[in-house]
Order: C-alpha cells, then sequence, then structure tokens
C-alpha cells in the first residue's frame, strides 16, 4: 500500500506537489494503521503463528529481519514508536502508584518502562544501526528520485520538446509527440499528467491554425492522448 502511495504521487507530481505529499501522508497512514489494528485485534504472537502456518507469511516474517524493512520502518513509524514509549512511562508510573491497576513484580518496578515496551526497545537497540541508517539514507534519495526528481525532469523535458516543435508541420509534431508519450507511459517511474499538460499545450497550438478551429484542435488533442493511454 506504501509502495502504491509513492507510485500514485509520482504520477501527479507534476500536476500539484502538495497534493503529492498528501497522498503519499494518507497511503503510509493507511499502511500503518492497518497493521496497528490487526496487531491490537489479534495480538503479536496470533498475528506471527497465522503468518508461519503459510508460504508467503514464512517469506514476510523472514523479511522483518531485513535491514531494508528496518529503515523503511525508521523513516515511517519512529515518530510513532516515540509516541508509544512516553506512553509506556506513563502506563508503567500508573502501575507503580495506583493501587486499581495492574500489580507489578519487584523486578517489574524497578524499570521505568512496561514489560512489553521494554522487549521492544532492546530488540530495536540490537539493530546493525550503521547498516540501517545507511539504507534510511538510500531511500530518502530513491524517494526524492521517484516523487520530486523524475517528474521535474519529465516537466523541463516536454518544455523543452514544446520549443523544438513549434514550427514543426502538425503531422510531424503529431508522431513525435506520439512516440514520446508511448514511451513515457510504459516507463513506471515517469508521471502521465506532464504528458498530458503538454498535449495541450503543444498540439492544439499545432492543430488550431490547420484544422481552422481551437475547439476542433482540442478534441483533436483529446483523441491523440486517449488513444496513448490505451496503447
Amino acid at each position: 500500500l506504501g509502495l502504491f502511495g509513492v507510485w500514485a504521487a509520482a504520477g501527479i507530481a507534476g500536476a500539484e506537489m502538495s497534493l503529492t505529499n498528501v497522498v503519499l501522508a494518507l497511503s503510509f497512514l493507511a499502511m500503518i494503521i492497518t497493521g496497528l489494528c490487526i496487531i491490537a485485534v489479534f495480538g503479536t504472537d496470533t498475528v506471527r503463528q497465522g503468518l508461519a502456518s503459510t508460504p508467503l507469511g514464512k517469506h514476510m516474517l523472514g523479511s522483518l529481519q531485513s535491514d531494508w524493512l528496518k529503515a523503511m520502518m525508521l523513516m515511517l513509524m519512529s515518530p510513532l514508536f516515540i509516541l508509544y514509549l512516553g506512553l509506556s512511562v506513563v502506563t508503567q508510573a500508573s502501575r507503580k502508584y495506583l493501587s486499581c491497576t495492574l500489580n507489578l513484580s519487584d523486578e517489574e518496578r524497578k524499570s521505568v518502562l512496561t514489560v512489553r515496551a521494554s522487549r521492544y526497545l532492546k530488540t530495536v537497540m540490537a539493530w546493525n544501526w550503521t547498516s540501517v541508517l545507511m539504507k534510511v539514507l538510500w531511500l530518502g534519495i530513491a524517494f526524492f528520485l521517484l516523487a520530486v526528481g523524475v517528474a521535474r525532469v519529465t516537466t523541463l523535458f516536454l518544455s523543452w520538446l514544446n520549443d523544438q516543435l513549434s514550427d514543426v508541420p502538425l503531422a510531424a509534431t503529431t508522431g513525435i509527440f506520439y512516440l514520446v508519450g508511448i514511451f513515457m507511459f510504459l516507463n513506471p517511474v515517469i508521471p502521465g499528467v506532464p504528458v498530458y499538460v503538454s498535449g495541450g499545450i503543444i498540439l492544439v497550438s499545432s492543430a488550431t491554425e490547420p484544422l481552422g478551429d481551437f475547439w476542433a484542435a482540442v478534441i483533436f488533442t483529446i483523441a491523440i492522448c486517449f488513444s496513448l493511454k490505451m496503447v
């Protein structure tokens, strides 16, 4: 779901960057909330046992030890984990000083965190942090290239193409734009919105005089862009 959100955000980045950020935030938030709800309803042990009972689940459990996944978790969930630790401190303090809460053993009273939070923190502290942080940097670079860099380069390229085709006949302009559009639509990392926007600029301006009417040029451009999408 998170990767789909990145792809969708890259697709609309050429049109509106703020909308891209909203799509990314909502996608990752939905992924995190879904995971937390599953764990809260069924419990960590039940989820782990359920995953271990299927081949795909076993592969997913093995992937949990990957530094790449740990890097993604650090990027996405570190604020929530810090909040969780803070709530754990409050919970542990209430258990120590309020008689109406869970009774703690002498060993558990020595800890600032709850037993579960302490276990999670020890697991995180045992990570290979050099490897994890390096992968966080690479993921950040990949995100920039996918969601920002590719969209901006595509927009600049289409602007250059518009300038180059300004004095070219309509048939040649349409053919060149069609070939460039097919290539861009076949490349999943290139957003599609700039192609439509450039079609509205390049083809409409080139077709208005030969077709004799602005709206005829608009209909012609819509037909070309629609056929591009259907190829």
